[in-house]
């Protein structure tokens, strides 16, 4: 049974860490996404407070510190306090469940692979990314649901596999890893990803052309 004694000081830090990042990397423009990580070692799962729990006057997620983040079991059991996490507790607890090799899942409103989620394109394979995120993949775009919705998980999980990214339809997009690092770095590539696809469709002339057949003289299904 966890209590208050299985809480460790080190991921209420990571977390709120994490969430200050969001902004810190550009994939919010003040207070959009939120990140979740399960300590390993209690399954337990730390998670960006809901936006009406970051307190007065703090306009955005620079300010958010080491007390904000709240607690959860893997079935959504609030493990202390009073704290709301963040609308998307059920995605992240989805994705959780679903995937015991990851331990963050981070989702954000980063402008071009929201640009992506909001046309429910899905980005193809690049090969020059395989060295980065291993085996080649396209990234698609689950189905939609409202946010907060149970459904958002559902779909997330669905369209995710065992990829360490994936769109939501007309909303944003989550990128996942073992670690934090690695699902920062992950949302970096899908963002780099996005936004060569997007400028690759301008100079070709939009989805008629282009890689949706792969790369020249290469053939890749998107």
């Amino acid at each position: 049974m966890q209590t208050a004694h299985s809480l460790n000081p080190h991921y209420f830090e990571l977390c709120a860490q994490g969430t200050r990042r969001i902004l810190e990397e550009g994939f919010t423009p003040a207070r959009g996404g939120d990140i979740s990580l399960r300590d390993p070692a209690t399954n337990l799962v730390y998670v960006s407070a809901g936006l009406a729990d970051i307190p007065f006057p703090c306009s955005s997620f620079s300010e958010v510190e080491a007390p904000d983040p709240a607690v959860f079991t893997l079935d959504g059991k609030q493990l202390c306090g009073d704290k709301l996490a963040t609308i998307e507790l059920p995605m992240h607890l989805a994705i959780l469940r679903a995937r015991p090799d990851v331990h963050c899942v981070l989702h954000t409103h980063a402008p071009w692979s929201t640009v992506f989620a909001m046309i429910g394109r899905e980005l193809p394979r690049f090969p020059l990314e395989q060295e980065a995120w291993g085996p080649s993949f396209s990234v698609s775009t689950a189905g939609y649901a409202p946010a907060g919705a149970m459904e958002v998980g559902d779909f997330a999980v669905e369209a995710l596999g065992d990829r360490p990214a994936v769109m939501l339809a007309c909303h944003g997009a989550v990128a996942v890893g073992e670690s934090m690092e690695r699902a920062f770095a992950n949302a970096r590539l899908l963002e780099k990803q996005a936004l060569t696809f997007a400028y690759e469709k301008l100079l070709t002339g939009g989805y008629e052309n282009g890689l949706q057949n792969g790369p020249p003289n290469q053939h890749v299904s998107a």
